[in-house]
């Protein structure tokens, strides 16, 4: 046997750099951390409003099934001048008196409609939404988008063979290639 390398010096480990951002979110994702940010008067605004945003961003499922049935629905169109009774809604709609209650105090939560004495109506916001043409199709779109992504690892590795892809090349992975192709699909 060779004894070749055997008193070689072992190769120095490498010191790690300081990284910045490595050192940030080790200390923001600490929960010590955000519990001291969330009281500090120097941190608190941005604690907030950075949980906030990720309230949001798991609130995001919610806040799309209630437009889906807003818009399918039609309420937004229904309220548009006048406010109408959660009752009249409910039995128009074919929906239990509880449940439109609670569509409808989500919907406004969201801010597509605003409460009034006489029931609910449609808000500024839900009425820009009536306005963008094409809209309200992409809207539709949401249940066969929510079937593609039921397992999102699958979807994104490429395991799934997506329904909205049969909708054009907005939804096929190629992308929007030309705003004519928008246009189409929007029909502006």
């Amino acid at each position: 046997m060779s004894d070749i390398g055997l008193d070689a010096p072992a190769p120095r480990p490498r010191r790690a750099r300081f990284s910045f951002t490595a050192w940030r979110n080790r200390r923001v994702s600490s929960p010590a951390f955000q519990s001291w940010a969330s009281r500090n008067p120097f941190t608190r605004g941005t604690a907030r409003r950075e949980g906030e945003e990720i309230f949001d961003l798991v609130a995001g499922f919610l806040h799309s099934q209630v437009l889906a049935a807003v818009i399918e629905l039609g309420l937004l169109r229904d309220m548009l001048e006048v406010p109408q009774a959660v009752e009249e809604l409910a039995q128009r709609h074919h929906v239990p008196v509880d449940r439109m209650v609670v569509l409808l105090q989500a919907a406004t939560a969201l801010g597509l409609l605003q409460r009034r004495r006489r029931g609910y109506v449609t808000s500024r916001k839900g009425a820009a939404l009536l306005g963008v043409p094409g809209l309200d199709a992409m809207i539709a779109h949401h249940g066969t988008l929510y079937k593609d992504m039921a397992d999102p690892v699958a979807f994104f590795r490429g395991e799934t063979d997506p329904g909205l892809a049969r909708f054009g090349p907005m939804f096929s992975g190629r992308g929007l290639r030309s705003t004519r192709v928008a246009r189409r699909f929007t029909r502006i």
